[in-house]
């Protein structure tokens, strides 16, 4: 007997890790570590206007930023003797990617309806995508898995350079 979907386990887990950052509060309220009034629903974060690398708001382009600072870092401590902070380095980079699930770029293009659900929750699937190789690294640094670790760290590479093509490169044409 199954007693949860994964449609539903799933978003409610991410929710759940979300809130336990700090990162999203329920209903508009106040987050206890940022002190910022999150956003109520899905859309309604205020237009700070494009950033560098096409990010739109603050909390996305800083979330990316710390995606990309932290994976430099991790590329130097992949070794067995800095496994603890390599570990630590993926856990950073969780939840940033946790942050920038809430902050979904704007499309290059005016879309509504079907087609910007169906964009939006493409970015999230993709950053669900980036969390999931985040904890698989982890567990093969744990390991001392150093061909695994190695795969994983360029599928991350290689995520980030989708993402990009689609959410960054995009917006220029």
């Amino acid at each position: 007997m199954k007693i949860f979907s994964s449609s539903v386990l799933v978003p409610s887990v991410l929710a759940l890790a979300l809130a336990s950052y700090g990162a999203v509060s329920f209903g508009g309220e106040t987050s206890p570590q940022e002190g910022k009034k999150a956003p109520a629903q899905e859309g309604d974060h205020k237009d700070d206007g494009a950033h560098e690398h096409g990010h739109e708001g603050d909390e996305l382009h800083e979330s990316m930023e710390a995606l990309q600072q932290k994976m430099r870092a991790l590329r130097k401590l992949m070794k067995p003797e800095t496994k603890a902070e390599a570990i630590a380095a993926c856990q950073e980079m969780e939840a940033a990617v946790l942050v920038s699930m809430q902050h979904v770029p704007k499309p290059a293009k005016k879309l509504e309806g079907s087609d910007l659900l169906k964009y939006q929750v493409d970015f999230k699937q993709r950053m669900v995508s980036v969390y999931g190789t985040l904890l698989d690294l982890q567990l093969a640094l744990d390991a001392g898995d150093k061909d695994k670790t190695k795969t994983l760290y360029r599928a991350l590479g290689a995520q980030k350079k989708d993402g990009h093509t689609i959410y960054i490169d995009e917006q220029g044409k």
